[in-house]
């Protein structure tokens, strides 16, 4: 989908936002694949960390080999409580990536949000399920979706829409 110009939106739970993140850097760097992540979506991910942190791809290298440069907008979200996002907040931790102009904006969304995930087991404020079904991530990805299909409107389909 890079490749060819698609728009993706990439969404990472937990250890899969290192996972993706990891992949996102190989992607850029050894592959050195064209195209960018429009959004990449983190949800209760641990790289707000610094124990996880030294262990990312890229980490003992500097300048713009350090990060992942195929992403345009990171947004991430971390619930009250939850303790696999022990540090919520990633702008001060990946700043240098807004310095070197690899990336538009990172924006944390941690205060007021709330994952009200329940099972048998009980309150899971962890879970990826409670995640999906919370209103601000809902918003973020209708208005991505939105700005997607607004971009794909030819001129004339306006008349259409």
């Amino acid at each position: 989908m890079l490749s060819a110009g698609e728009r993706v939106l990439l969404i990472g739970h937990s250890l899969g936002s290192v996972i993706a993140y990891d992949t996102l850097w190989e992607l850029s760097h050894r592959e050195q694949l064209s195209g960018k992540v429009e959004l990449f979506l983190t949800l209760g991910s641990p790289l707000g960390m610094y124990y996880v942190q030294r262990r990312l791809k890229g980490y003992r290298l500097n300048g713009r080999q350090r990060y992942p440069t195929n992403i345009c907008r990171w947004v991430n979200i971390s619930s009250v409580g939850d303790i696999t996002a022990l540090d919520r907040v990633f702008r001060d931790d990946f700043s240098r990536m807004l310095e070197l102009g690899i990336i538009e904006s990172i924006e944390d969304h941690s205060e007021s949000i709330y994952n009200f995930f329940r099972s048998d087991e009980g309150l899971n404020v962890h879970r990826s399920y409670g995640y999906l079904v919370n209103p601000a991530v809902g918003y973020i990805i209708a208005d991505w979706w939105r700005h997607a299909q607004k971009n794909d409107l030819q001129p004339g389909d306006i008349n259409n829409a």
